[in-house]
């Protein structure tokens, strides 16, 4: 099954019997083709992610459901900084905060 990940081909860790002289990364549980996208790889905040969570004794996450991950997160952050403009009828002018 390959997948890519930032323009990396990315094997999932079933095929591991299938391919031979693979390049792993044990925590996101990924197969690489070449050495160098897997130093690409370790570069990424999908592992980042995944270490963290590899600390806190939880599985990791697939590279599509981290996608799916920052973008409702960037979402919530931009419900949330939307949340705290104040709009002042009196002068028609928007603020970022109540101190403004």
């Amino acid at each position: 099954m390959e997948n890519t990940h930032y323009g990396a081909p990315v094997y999932k860790m079933a095929t591991v019997n299938t391919m031979k002289d693979c390049f792993t990364c044990i925590t996101c549980r990924v197969l690489f083709k070449d050495a160098e996208f897997q130093r690409l790889h370790y570069k990424t905040d999908w592992h980042r992610y995944n270490l963290k969570r590899k600390v806190a004794e939880l599985p990791p996450v697939t590279s599509e459901e981290f996608q799916r991950r920052v973008q409702n997160q960037r979402k919530v952050d931009e419900d949330l900084k939307q949340d705290k403009s104040v709009h002042c009828s009196a002068c028609r002018k928007t603020f970022g905060n109540q101190n403004a």
